[in-house]
């Protein structure tokens, strides 16, 4: 059993990370760039379609792509058995439509490591590896700020790869809906180093539940990770709220408070790109969560286009039937899936028959 060490963290979180290359924004099928100052870029990504490409490309390219999940096994039987459940609903989404990736499941030192039982009969093509790691807890306990450091060492480890992989770190609670992440991390454009989703919510502009670090761009992606980390330890805040490493949004509030300096990205309901001045015009991709990081809710509509439903909070008792939605929707428009899932949760007193868009997240 391998556990990951933080030596080469702890030398310094915030030195020796500041020479960097210069680089470009990675989107498939982009049509065109449009300039909006002061260092924005908005995206057409209109060409990044919801199905599974097959062909041996395709799969070639899967394998450079690696899933990170970190997992916190504790408390009652059922809830320790809900998130395995999720944790497997989500790797079969993966598998389903990223055959070939690579799936790595983080689990520390207190807690339970994962009982995953994928089906036998099922075809599950991906490489799945669980891994204690020993930067996970704090003082015994589960913290955000441990698994930001998890993260951080996850992409250290990839540094020292002859060939790194694009990562994608996700909640167990996601499921992936198509290939989406595919076009983000593959094209000829290479000019983001960081992923991220956004609302416009002003106290919690970011969900952490999904963050991306471009493979043409680990050693910048490691320094953004540091100055999150820097943010826990010198115990700066955001919109008033102080980042303390045993609060458990305060991933958000330190992920928030490194690119404070952007100002209002919130507010724009797109996908672009904009570069941190504070770490040497750094580029950080910004993604919708209406359309990377929805949270499904009973009659309100889905993007046609969504990448990834994410079941927070009670809406987790509806990922088993979305799930098995997803898998048996061979054919089937993903428009007609999701109007299915957004059926569920829906109070059975309801006259309610069409599906209300605007929605907040």
């Amino acid at each position: 059993m391998r556990i990951f060490s933080l030596s080469l963290l702890r030398a310094s979180p915030t030195v020796s990370i500041f020479l960097f290359l210069q680089f470009s924004l990675a989107v498939a099928s982009i049509n065109s760039f449009t300039l909006f100052p002061p260092s924005s870029k908005s995206l057409n990504v209109d060409g990044i379609q919801n199905k599974q490409l097959r062909g041996p490309v395709s799969k070639n390219r899967n394998k450079m792509l690696l899933f990170v999940s970190v997992i916190n096994l504790q408390g009652s039987i059922e809830r320790q058995s809900l998130t395995n459940r999720m944790l497997e609903q989500g790797i079969l989404s993966i598998a389903k439509f990223y055959p070939g990736a690579s799936v790595l499941i983080l689990y520390g030192e207190v807690g339970k490591k994962p009982e995953l039982k994928l089906s036998t009969t099922s075809r599950i093509n991906v490489q799945i590896e669980e891994v204690k790691t020993s930067c996970f807890n704090l003082e015994k306990e589960y913290t955000s700020y441990g698994r930001m450091k998890a993260y951080s060492e996850v992409i250290t480890n990839e540094l020292k790869r002859s060939v790194p992989r694009g990562i994608i770190f996700y909640d167990a609670d996601m499921l992936f809906t198509g290939n989406h992440l595919r076009g983000i991390f593959y094209s000829s454009i290479k000019d983001w180093a960081v992923g991220l989703t956004f609302r416009n919510m002003k106290k919690f502009p970011v969900n952490c539940g999904l963050m991306l670090v471009s493979q043409h761009n680990l050693l910048r992606g490691l320094h953004f990770w540091s100055e999150i980390l820097l943010s826990y330890e010198e115990e700066t805040s955001f919109q008033g709220s102080i980042i303390r490493k045993e609060n458990p949004m305060a991933d958000q509030l330190a992920t928030c408070k490194v690119i404070e300096s952007l100002g209002g990205y919130y507010m724009k309901p797109i996908e672009h790109v904009r570069r941190l001045r504070s770490m040497n015009e750094t580029s950080i991709l910004l993604l919708p969560t209406k359309r990377w990081n929805w949270t499904p809710k009973p009659m309100c509509y889905i993007d046609s286009r969504c990448a990834v439903l994410h079941f927070k909070g009670n809406k987790k008792i509806h990922m088993a039937k979305a799930s098995k939605l997803l898998h048996n929707s061979k054919g089937t428009k993903p428009s007609n899936i999701f109007r299915d899932i957004a059926k569920l949760g829906q109070d059975p007193r309801s006259t309610r028959r069409t599906l209300k868009k605007g929605c907040s997240d």
